[in-house]
């Protein structure tokens, strides 16, 4: 499997933070909380829908969710809080010279790492001008897409991961539906084949599969 980034560039809020919420107090557990980025893996099936749009809708629905989550958009001060500056996350866009149900039928560790935007242990030493959050778009050569999101640990955990997903899958979808004429339909396969959370701990993984056996018909 060879992934080639095709772009990678900061993708700011579609707003900018109110002046009374720039700063943003880490609690102590999080001040203490291990260097590693939680990762996410949504598998996507393979669809007609797809088109050059695609890409601008998702970076739209990212910098939208992006002014909700807005300490995710800021950087890491003084170890103790985070400056929400709305200075931005990474978004990259890959393509993948494989079929995602090579993948999914035989999950491998080190290929599921390079769809991520970094890997889960990458080093953060640099706190100060390390990203809070990252997505990378995968685009398989079967027309299937990966969606991965990557944040600090240091400001979310597995649970606020989530949460960012839901909501920038929700203005994605609001997103198509507002610019189309279509029935409704997300612009980003509706059927989703797997979600996958990385867990990374010292030097162990742990990965976590739910499949949804009902969308198995492509």
């Amino acid at each position: 499997m060879e992934v080639q980034i095709i772009s990678q560039e900061i993708i700011k809020p579609s707003a900018p933070t109110p002046h009374h919420l720039r700063t943003y107090k880490l609690s102590g557990k999080d001040q203490i909380a291990a260097l590693a980025y939680v990762p996410v893996i949504l598998f996507y099936s393979p669809t007609n829908e797809m088109s050059s749009k695609n890409s601008d809708y998702l970076k739209k629905a990212f910098s939208e969710t992006l002014t909700l989550f807005y300490p995710f958009a800021g950087r890491i001060k003084d170890v103790l809080f985070i400056d929400c500056n709305d200075d931005g996350a990474t978004y990259i866009e890959a393509h993948v010279t494989c079929n995602m149900f090579v993948i999914l039928q035989q999950p491998d560790i080190h290929q599921l790492e390079q769809l991520l935007p970094c890997k889960p242990d990458e080093n953060l030493d640099e706190l100060s001008t390390r990203v809070m959050l990252a997505v990378q778009v995968n685009y398989f050569d079967c027309g299937g897409i990966a969606v991965s999101v990557s944040i600090s640990h240091r400001v979310a955990d597995g649970s606020s991961l989530v949460s960012f997903t839901i909501s920038f899958n929700y203005f994605n979808h609001q997103l198509y539906l507002t610019t189309t004429q279509s029935s409704p339909s997300p612009s980003l396969p509706s059927l989703l084949l797997f979600f996958i959370i990385i867990f990374f701990s010292t030097t162990i993984y742990y990965y976590y599969f739910i499949m949804h056996y009902f969308f198995l018909h492509c």
